[in-house]
């Protein structure tokens, strides 16, 4: 028996020592990953970096916190000042000897950035991106370090999620390393682990301080040292982020229960004083900050002054409204890049969905389990794991609180409880695992994750902030149309447009191809427009080039630069229409647009350099035509009503072919008996010209309206109105063939009756 007892001892000894190795691969795959990530994302495109930064470099500077109100929305730390200043105290130790060599200034903002725009198609750079070699070698050293610095709390974390799955489950450490590797390995985490940011910091401590109360509850208290610690951690974590506090909230309780239900276990400190040693911690390390928000701002959380920088709702935010957002905030757990604006692709999320679905079904098949043996589970085990349910809620309504009072509800500030998280996640995925192929669907499981972990820095977010296609040596496409139109400095080669034909709602791309003549000095503006019928708005796209990855002060003399733009179309857009295609370049700052030079010398009155076909699919079968004219057109129905002195000549045109040349549609009133010498008209191509013939394509249905004057100078009788249509340069009309076609080129439409003061229709000849 003893020898059994051996050797299942010698066999757990081996799997612990094992797990301790493979921690350590676990800890080296994180540091690469976090130094892709760090690699992947340029400079400041990580949410807030570049306030956290210049919030660091403030206090290296000045050694001083500065004073947050309304007016700090034009500091390059904003809202940031008014956080706890934990991280940036540490940061700015980092900074310190480059404090100097920093500039305020390194890189400038994109005005067009779609910050928070998960759905826009480009601009998703907050900062405009020269090559690294031009900017200031302090600067490029300086966010590296302090991203590095948060790629450390992100290895503390890691490593104190470890023990403490090994704290909670004690007898499954290669779960306890699943739950490691599984947390090292997430999208968000990495990305958020080597940002400029105080929420790695905050993540690692509370980590570290909810491992080390659980600690308090297995073993009935710490002993000295671990009790220092605790309060030494807590301080920080209190002085790190705002929702570090929620830790006295569920340590007070658990220390007091311990203390009045346990007996002290030998060699250690008791709950009680574990408590006053928090409670001092927090006091010490942090207590001045609470009270210099106190007697600053009247508030010991900041939380006002920070109000007054970003803006809150004008009032709190339903419950609907919070269910809504918690797509967002699911999203982002997992990974949303960016400034909230880069996202993985949609299965990636599903298969998520999925996954935290099946934990889900697990973790209620072993809260069944233990129900059932309740009354076997010792008291302290349940409290642990009572804190690993509680410390997420609290972190949850926190999130959601905040989320209802200001725009922000961001998987990243779920973090502070990602131990416990991925701790649910992985008692849930094992409990529906058979058992025998646990080890190996783990494996395969960590395998894939950490794949798609290396894969989205790498074919998701670096291809975000890459610049199109430019240089000397860029091939124009055969499909471009050709301008070459002058504007200040720079020539509009061409452009081309996809599809070419849209329909409401759909995006146009618009591909233009620029040159640079000269150098250029200020960066400038490119507005797309879109105009239909009757120059209604349909749609816009401003940016810089390239999508905001290419501003003209990048430009080389004599390149070309293709210049893509998303121009998304009117859902209410009044089809079909021949929509004409605008493009200005223009100062952002004044909205002052540059003038055009064609390449005849002259400046258009309108900066439209093309057109594009938008209508809706036809659905169903049309009627039978009433007319049909020549090279494919034909007439299936039309309505005329009188409108004061005029006549609505409502007309549908169907294309049975393309034509083959732009016609004019005739309207013409004439004396019933004779069908001939026009009173009045009312010429016009299709739609006003907006969607002329030369752009039907087969199958069209174009709506046509004319409105013909009624004089009042003519004798009474009977008239009738006859339409048709001729070529405008030759004056040639198009032969019809209908039953009743007036010498045929023309067909009535509708009589007409005056009395010598009133027009009225002749209902009982018009043609339905």
């Amino acid at each position: 028996m003893m020898r059994v007892h051996l050797a299942e001892e010698q066999r757990a000894t081996h799997r612990i020592a094992g797990s301790r190795r493979w921690f350590l691969a676990v800890v080296l795959f994180f540091l690469f990953a976090a130094g892709v990530y760090d690699w992947a994302t340029p400079f400041f495109e990580k949410p807030d970096e570049s306030e956290h930064f210049y919030f660091a470099l403030h206090l290296a500077r000045e050694q001083r916190l500065p004073v947050q109100s309304a007016a700090s929305k034009s500091t390059p730390w904003k809202q940031e000042a008014s956080q706890p200043p934990l991280y940036h105290w540490l940061a700015s130790l980092v900074l310190w000897p480059l404090r100097d060599e920093i500039p305020y200034d390194a890189l400038a903002e994109n005005p067009h950035a779609a910050i928070g725009q998960p759905l826009a198609p480009d601009n998703k750079n907050a900062f405009l991106h020269p090559p690294t070699t031009e900017l200031p070698a302090a600067f490029v050293w300086g966010v590296h370090l302090a991203r590095w610095l948060s790629v450390v709390m992100g290895v503390l974390t890691v490593w104190a999620t470890w023990r403490m799955a090994r704290l909670l489950l004690p007898t499954m450490p290669e779960t306890a390393l699943f739950i490691a590797a599984w947390l090292a390995a997430l999208p968000q985490f990495l990305f958020i682990s080597s940002a400029v940011s105080n929420d790695a910091t905050v993540t690692a401590l509370a980590t570290l301080c909810l491992w080390m109360l659980l600690r308090a509850i297995r073993f009935q208290g710490l002993a000295w040292g671990e009790t220092l610690l605790l309060g030494v951690l807590a301080g920080a974590l209190a002085l790190a982020k705002l929702n570090g506090l929620f830790f006295l909230v569920v340590a007070a309780p658990v220390l007091l229960l311990l203390e009045w239900r346990g007996k002290p276990a030998p060699h250690r400190v008791r709950p009680l004083v574990v408590l006053v040693a928090i409670g001092v911690g927090v006091l010490i390390i942090a207590g001045w900050w609470y009270w210099r928000n106190w007697t600053l701002y009247g508030d010991p959380t900041g939380v006002s002054a920070m109000l007054e920088i970003v803006g809150r709702y004008s009032k709190p935010r339903s419950f609907s409204f919070m269910l809504w957002a918690f797509s967002g905030l699911r999203f982002s757990f997992w990974g949303v890049f960016g400034w909230f604006n880069i996202l993985a692709p949609r299965w990636w999320y599903t298969l998520l969905d999925v996954l935290t679905l099946a934990a889900l079904v697990g973790l209620g098949v072993q809260a069944w389990r233990v129900w059932l043996r309740r009354h076997s589970i010792a008291w302290r085990t349940a409290l642990m794991w009572g804190v690993v349910l509680v410390w997420p809620l609290l972190i949850l309504a926190g999130v959601f609180n905040w989320a209802r009072i200001t725009p922000g509800a961001q998987g990243r500030l779920l973090f502070p409880a990602l131990a416990p998280l991925m701790l649910l996640l992985g008692v849930g995925l094992r409990t529906i695992t058979p058992a025998r192929w646990r080890v190996r669907l783990a494996w395969l499981a960590c395998s894939a994750w950490a794949l798609s972990a290396l894969w989205l820095p790498l074919g998701v977010i670096r291809p975000a902030y890459t610049p199109p296609p430019h240089g000397e040596q860029i091939a124009l496409p055969d499909e471009m149309v050709r301008l070459n139109w002058r504007t200040g400095a720079m020539t509009l080669l061409g452009y081309t447009i996809s599809p070419r034909v849209l329909e409401p709602g759909a995006m146009a791309r618009v591909v233009l191809y620029w040159q640079a003549d000269t150098p250029l000095h200020e960066a400038y503006s490119v507005s797309t427009k879109l105009y239909g019928y009757r120059d209604e708005f349909l749609g816009q796209h401003d940016s810089y080039p390239g999508g905001g990855t290419y501003p003209t002060t990048f430009w080389q003399v004599g390149e070309i630069v293709t210049d893509p733009h998303w121009i998304p179309v009117s859902e209410t857009a009044d089809t079909p229409v021949l929509a004409a295609l605008w493009v200005n370049v223009y100062r952002y700052e004044t909205r002052e647009p540059l003038p055009w030079l064609t390449p005849e010398g002259r400046q258009p009155s309108l900066p439209a350099v093309g057109r594009v076909v938008i209508k809706r699919p036809a659905f169903g079968e049309h009627t039978a035509p009433l007319a049909t004219f020549d090279d494919g057109i034909a007439l299936l129905a039309h309505e005329v009503a009188l409108d004061g002195a005029q006549a609505a000549v409502r007309l549908t045109w169907l294309a049975q072919q393309p034509p083959s040349a732009g016609y004019t549609v005739f309207v013409h009133l004439v004396p019933a008996d004779t069908l001939t010498s026009p009173i009045t008209q009312a010429d016009a191509p299709p739609r006003d010209g907006f969607m002329p013939t030369w752009a039907w394509q087969a199958g069209d249905l174009v709506p046509d309206e004319h409105m013909l004057p009624l004089p009042n100078d003519v004798p009474p009788g009977v008239y009738a109105i006859i339409v048709g249509l001729y070529h405008p340069e030759t004056g040639r009309r198009l032969a019809v063939t209908p039953r009743d076609a007036v010498f045929g080129d023309a067909i009535p439409v509708a009589r007409l009756m005056f009395d010598g003061t009133t027009w009225r229709l002749d209902d009982d000849a018009q043609e339905r």
